[in-house]
């Protein structure tokens, strides 16, 4: 099994500290949209836990389906977010918050890519090798 970079670790966690503060702002102001957007962004921190301590969770289609509609949903977001105040903040602004929260996300695309299409090593069946001893062995 490959050892993943400590980087993806302390990037997991740190989005996982990030996330909880956005947890505990959303619940001093509770909107639709940001609950939703919560439970949403649940499924790709499940996935980036897998990729980061090579866990096998759920199926391999399954994160490759994530992987495309992942990106989808944080434009979708922003765009519910942000669109009733784009009078008020300009286009600037959201283009900004758009690239900051893209920026953000960028690696945890990356690592549910990999994990998805590249890592073939969490996915495979796991298989006795030979220097294992086997009941008839001993």
């Amino acid at each position: 099994m490959k050892k993943v970079n400590v980087l993806w670790k302390i990037y997991f966690w740190f989005t996982v500290a990030l996330s909880a503060l956005g947890l505990w702002s959303a619940l001093m102001k509770p909107e639709l949209i940001t609950t939703i957007g919560m439970f949403v962004a649940i499924v790709p921190f499940v996935g980036m836990y897998g990729f980061c301590f090579s866990r096998k969770i759920a199926f391999r289609k399954f994160w490759k389906v994530v992987f495309f509609i992942y990106p989808l949903s944080d434009i979708v977001f922003c765009a519910f977010r942000f669109h009733p105040y784009s009078a008020e903040i300009g286009l600037v602004f959201i283009t900004v918050v758009y690239g900051l929260v893209f920026l953000l996300n960028l690696p945890s695309y990356i690592a549910i890519y990999l994990y998805a299409f590249k890592r073939s090593d969490v996915w495979e069946p796991v298989t006795l090798s030979s220097s294992t001893p086997t009941a008839k062995s001993l």
